[in-house]
């Protein structure tokens, strides 16, 4: 036999069940999209253009408001991965990585030309 608390319980995870159902999809969506190497690339884009990984915006007011919406996107985008911050921080290093590359063979170039 159900008790009166378990009954409101119950009755209360069936009213709000689709909403969750609906949040644990679209994590799922996002892991599909991101969880790859190519989305890893895309997201290491993203965030770079919204200034996540650095540790502060600086610059002109409007710049800095700009720069806070594009940050807060970033934000939306982990939030929405359910990431830990050591995986943030994995991504953070991958993209520094990449760039130090970059930096490197655009100085190899400049050396050979």
């Amino acid at each position: 036999m159900t008790t009166l608390r378990e009954f409101f319980v119950i009755g209360h995870l069936k009213r709000f069940a689709p909403h969750l159902q609906k949040r644990y999809e679209l994590a799922d969506a996002y892991q599909r999209v991101f969880g790859n190497a190519d989305g890893r690339l895309v997201l290491s884009d993203i965030l770079k253009s919204a200034n996540l990984l650095d540790a502060t915006c600086e610059g002109e007011s409007a710049a800095i408001i700009w720069g806070a919406g594009r940050r807060s996107l970033g934000a939306h985008i982990i939030a929405r991965l359910r990431w830990s911050s050591f995986e943030l921080a994995n991504l953070a290093r991958e993209t520094t990585h990449e760039e130090m590359l970059e930096l490197d063979r655009q100085h190899q170039e400049g050396i050979s030309a």
